[in-house]
């Protein structure tokens, strides 16, 4: 589940494709010492890409701790999670896999059952609450090092983010993957995401 420090006195959210191991693993650090709330790496996805929703419903003596989680761009996030669960470790290979190409996926994508999975969840459902963000810090993953630090830094322990876990291996620009009607595929199904955090392609 989300890590929940009752020491430091804060929750963090880590969604899915969002740089989430890596932060979890340099919390898990500084929380070494302090009493925590947490599945570790092991728990499952809908554990451990928990909703804030979710965690203010199970956990709701903790709604006054500091909240923080990171966002990033739509496009990039879809396919970064294309090239990531394509790898035969990862639960989704199966689903994923079949496709021959990127283009064949996005094309099927809200066909299958595989948009319904956590890790491809609208950022909009992972932090909202009641429609409006619930978290006191939302940092976004193309200011992932300068945001991280800022965000320990607001519950006393400021903090570099030195490594990058399951990190996309790809040269080229996210954008040379889609074309109009697979860019178009993606910013209806992440419509709300585009508008509340003001992405475009």
């Amino acid at each position: 589940m989300a890590l929940i420090n009752k020491t430091k006195k804060f929750i963090f959210i880590g969604n899915a494709r969002c740089a989430s191991t890596s932060m979890y693993k340099e919390l898990g650090n500084i929380s070494v010492n302090d009493e925590t709330v947490w599945g570790g790496n092991g728990a499952p996805p809908n554990e451990y890409h928990m909703s804030l929703n979710d965690v203010l419903n199970q956990y709701s003596d903790f709604k006054n701790y500091f909240k923080f989680g990171f966002i990033r761009n739509p496009w990039a996030r879809f396919l970064s999670a294309y090239f990531d669960f394509k790898k035969p470790t990862h639960c989704l290979c199966e689903q994923v896999s079949k496709y021959e190409s990127f283009e064949s996926f996005c094309l099927n994508f809200t066909k299958d059952s595989v948009s319904n999975d956590i890790h491809y969840l609208p950022l909009y459902n992972q932090i909202t609450v009641g429609g409006k963000i619930g978290l006191d810090f939302v940092g976004k993953f193309e200011n992932i090092s300068k945001d991280f630090e800022k965000a320990t830094e607001m519950f006393g322990s400021k903090t570099k983010l030195n490594i990058h876990f399951r990190k996309t291996n790809t040269s080229q620009n996210y954008k040379d993957y889609y074309n109009e009607e697979t860019k178009n595929i993606v910013a209806e199904f992440y419509k709300k995401d585009i508008e509340l955090f003001g992405y475009e392609f």
